[in-house]
């Protein structure tokens, strides 16, 4: 089997879906536009804590079980996860609302602070994402593995993809449309 050039396989997609249709197409895929990024920092949490959480577990449990999550973790406010103590913890691994996995609940908690750490010297999570540079997509996995809880690798893929709509070759200020 031989490969096909990458102008093969463009000239292949027109002939299929048109030049608009194409361009529509490849356009879907440009990268993330600020809206994405200005939501509130508990949707970055919550983004944060559904990419941990389904890690090595089915998504679909975690999709279902999701109303539980928002409640279980006071619809993910970071200024109030990043205070949850010992009893929070006890208490969150027996409430059968959520999957109760005593490490995965610390990361919350850890990434709760870590967002509210990271807006305060930001404005916000996403004024933090949207500033990080568009070419330093391994420096920015390598910030999460750092800072963060249990979100490296393939979560903090899985969370950017997510929450933020990016995507490993994006860049955080084109536009969508």
């Amino acid at each position: 089997m031989t490969l096909r050039s990458f102008s093969q396989i463009e000239a292949l997609a027109e002939q299929q879906h048109g030049r608009a249709g194409l361009k529509a197409r490849l356009a879907d895929h440009a990268g993330v536009s600020t809206a994405d990024l200005a939501r509130g920092d508990d949707r970055f949490l919550a983004g944060m804590a559904k990419a941990v959480f389904s890690a090595g577990f089915s998504w679909e449990v975690i999709d279902k079980k999701w109303p539980g999550f928002e409640a279980a973790f006071d619809g993910f406010d970071p200024h109030r996860v990043a205070f949850f103590g010992d009893d929070d913890v006890a208490r969150l691994l027996k409430d059968p609302r959520i999957v109760r996995n005593g490490a995965k609940i610390r990361a919350t908690i850890a990434n709760a602070r870590f967002v509210v750490d990271t807006a305060r010297a930001h404005g916000s999570f996403g004024a933090f994402l949207r500033h990080w540079p568009t070419t330093d997509q391994i420096g920015l996995m390598g910030h999460f593995k750092t800072h963060a809880g249990r979100l490296g690798g393939s979560a903090a893929m899985y969370f950017l993809r997510l929450t933020a709509g990016m995507r490993s070759s994006s860049a955080p200020t084109s536009s969508r449309r």
